[in-house]
């Protein structure tokens, strides 16, 4: 990309970070203004939607870098880029990765070769319906990534299907989470003693922000293990014994990959979903610097990917 678009874009992220901290900047007096005797409760409801605001603003800006800066990326390792295309439905449907009735996008569609197998790959953001009150509904976004399907010189025996036990939550969403439950503990327990059930839910969810740090610390000590089992990373559904060596070759992905997937495997054709968005910008950081790392993490990824074909090929593929 030529220096003026990148000054450009450089200029749109210091507004959008200027943005970010004006919006986001009064959830905290609005959240801690809640906390007063004199509040009405539903000030601290009202408090996250102006950092909501603000974090749409992010997300705008990181789309707008991303389509941008995403081709020339890809077209450095030798691969075809389509940003208007993305995988077909009647091609994710057999791997397994769509719930039941999704709202799906595809996009960014790459096509080449790695360790000899031609493969297909686009970004995949899945959403799924939720209620809102009066009969409506509002999409939520379930998962976001990257598909790649590959096409194996040969078929293998076995289907073999592997699905990430990790959600992939980090420890910034861990804290701000955590803090923010537990301050609704707080509101709701002062405000409302005589509501139970507003009180319980409140805990409910404090619980389960419990169980998602648990599972990331978790994650963390298998990956700095020696030699830990598949199941730390994966539930396995196949037929027979799953190989040792494939097994293990899953296990170094996992961890060059720095990410969970899923797997997919049938015949000749071996799918996965890489989950979480490789080349997302940061709103903090300088584009320059920020492109720079991206370019190394896309290398990264794809090393991962085509060392994991070469180890894996021979386990994989019967004998003629």
């Amino acid at each position: 990309m030529s220096a003026p678009w990148l000054r450009t874009l450089e200029a749109k992220r210091k507004r959008a970070v200027l943005h970010f901290l004006t919006l986001g900047g009064a959830f905290i007096p609005l959240l801690f203004g809640s906390l007063s005797a004199s509040a009405p409760p539903w000030l601290f409801f009202i408090s996250p939607l102006a950092l909501l605001v603000g974090l749409l603003v992010a997300e705008a800006f990181r789309e707008e870098v991303r389509r941008q800066l995403v081709e020339p990326l890809v077209e450095a390792q030798g691969f075809r880029f389509n940003p208007g295309e993305g995988l077909k439905l009647e091609e994710l449907l057999w791997t397994g990765f769509l719930p039941p009735w999704p709202n799906y996008q595809t996009e960014d569609l790459v096509e080449g070769r790695m360790a000899g197998c031609p493969f297909r790959a686009s970004r995949l953001v899945v959403r799924l319906p939720a209620p809102l009150g009066g009969g409506g509904w509002i999409l939520l976004t379930h998962q976001r990534g990257t598909v790649y399907q590959f096409r194996l010189p040969r078929g293998h025996p076995k289907a073999l299907h592997l699905r990430a036990r990790e959600w992939g939550t980090g420890p910034g969403m861990l804290f701000f989470s955590g803090v923010f439950l537990a301050l609704a503990l707080l509101v709701l327990g002062r405000e409302w003693p005589e509501g139970k059930i507003l009180f319980v839910g409140a805990l409910l969810l404090l619980g389960g922000w419990g169980v998602t740090a648990w599972d990331w610390l978790r994650v963390r000590r298998a990956l700095q293990a020696k030699a830990p089992p598949l199941e730390s990373f994966f539930r396995v559904y196949g037929k027979g014994p799953l190989d040792p060596s494939l097994a293990q070759v899953l296990v170094e992905l996992r961890r060059a990959l720095g990410r969970p997937f899923h797997l997919t495997l049938e015949g000749e054709r071996l799918a996965l979903f890489l989950q979480g968005e490789l080349l997302q910008p940061s709103l903090f950081q300088p584009l320059p610097v920020w492109l720079a790392k991206a370019e190394a993490r896309w290398k990264e990824e794809v090393s991962a990917l085509e060392g994991f074909l070469e180890s894996a090929l021979p386990v994989l593929q019967p004998p003629k």
